[in-house]
């Protein structure tokens, strides 16, 4: 059950990745990209193997609980990037070394955040 689990996170996180970074205006994902990725994989498979089974399913695993958690983590993650660089208005470089430390403040909330969920996911197999 973990290895189908994980192989339909994948599927998953890739699809939408794909989806979301070709389609979404107004943003622009350059580095980000796989971060969304990582976030939007261990969200997708954290969130399906603990929601409820919904759908009929596929080689034993319940994979519409999937698409919703990952459609979920993926437009929470795409609200929360910033704007396209090409739409924003310029701003002078005294003001850029202010906001240096909200960079460094991601950093560790990105690694809080995988570690919780992996967490998640190692204490649902755990408990199965």
């Amino acid at each position: 059950m973990f290895m189908i689990d994980f192989l339909l996170a994948i599927l998953i996180a890739l699809l939408l990745t794909a989806v979301f970074a070709g389609g979404v205006r107004g943003h622009r994902f350059g580095a980000a990209l796989i971060f969304f990725f990582v976030i939007l994989l261990f969200g997708t498979w954290a969130g399906g193997v603990w929601m409820a089974p919904i759908g009929t399913p596929l080689f034993g695993a319940s994979w519409l609980s999937f698409v919703l958690v990952g459609l979920f983590f993926a437009l929470v993650l795409t609200a929360l990037l910033p704007p396209d660089p090409d739409r924003v208005k310029r701003v002078p470089a005294t003001e850029v070394e202010e906001n240096a430390t909200p960079v460094v403040v991601f950093g560790i909330f990105f690694w809080i955040l995988i570690g919780g969920l992996i967490a998640a996911i190692i204490i649902h197999y755990l408990t199965v």
